[in-house]
């Protein structure tokens, strides 16, 4: 073996990752003694990789390789009788397992079954307790609609009461409206009854003056005839 090796024997002789390999040479990179460069290679000291990674020869290889096998194959043949086993414990596992269930069949058909009665009875229950949710549930709507029924009502007689208030003060302004102008009304009757009676009463008075003055005048007409003839 060479005293100085690429990275590619270190890894076959190693067994390490390149990765590996190369991550030793560039820690070691700037140390002579491990690492150096030849025709542009990088070569490693066989000795220095031993100290830290256990270097293997063909034969030890070979040894190796065939301990490794022989212990596969112990391993696979205790596992293959392990497998074994735990298939035949399997097998009388249920081998109990159909025993009990032979024996339970034949308790149940030597034994009386109440499964139906049993049956019916949860039915029954079943029923009665739909019936009581559904009665709970009828009560809470017909509680619901009579509490909607009074709040309609609460509303409409509200609504009513307002309408009424508003038409009794509506009511109350055409009122005061109407006797306002009924009695502007009868003050400008009364003024203009007034005015009448005034301007009658003034013309009864002229009236009477040009009678008088008629008069007057007929007797003068009257006097003067008499004079004439």
């Amino acid at each position: 073996m060479n005293d100085w090796i690429t990275v590619t024997e270190a890894v076959k002789l190693t067994g390490k990752a390149e990765s590996t390999i190369r991550r030793f040479t560039s820690e070691h990179k700037h140390e002579a003694n491990i690492i150096k460069k030849q025709n542009g290679k990088m070569l490693i000291n066989v000795k220095i990789l031993n100290e830290f990674y256990a270097v293997v020869n063909d034969n030890q290889k070979a040894t190796a390789t065939d301990e490794v096998k022989h212990k596969k194959e112990a391993m696979q043949i205790a596992y293959n009788s392990e497998s074994i086993k735990a298939q035949i414990e399997q097998i009388k596992t249920k081998d109990e397992h159909l025993k009990a269930k032979d024996k339970q069949i034949e308790q149940l058909i030597n034994k009386k079954s109440y499964l139906p009665l049993y049956i019916t009875i949860g039915f029954i229950i079943l029923f009665i307790f739909l019936g009581f949710i559904s009665y709970y549930l009828f009560k809470e709507y017909k509680l619901e609609l009579t509490n909607n029924q009074k709040s309609k009502i609460v509303d409409i007689s509200a609504n009513h009461q307002k309408e009424v208030k508003i038409l009794k003060d509506q009511l109350i302004d055409t009122k005061k409206t109407y006797s306002v102008l009924i009695k502007e009304i009868k003050d400008t009757n009364n003024k203009l009854t007034v005015n009448q009676s005034n301007t009658i009463d003034k013309k009864e008075k002229e009236i009477e003056i040009l009678q008088k003055e008629l008069n007057r005048i007929n007797s003068q007409i009257n006097t003067d005839s008499e004079i004439i003839n």
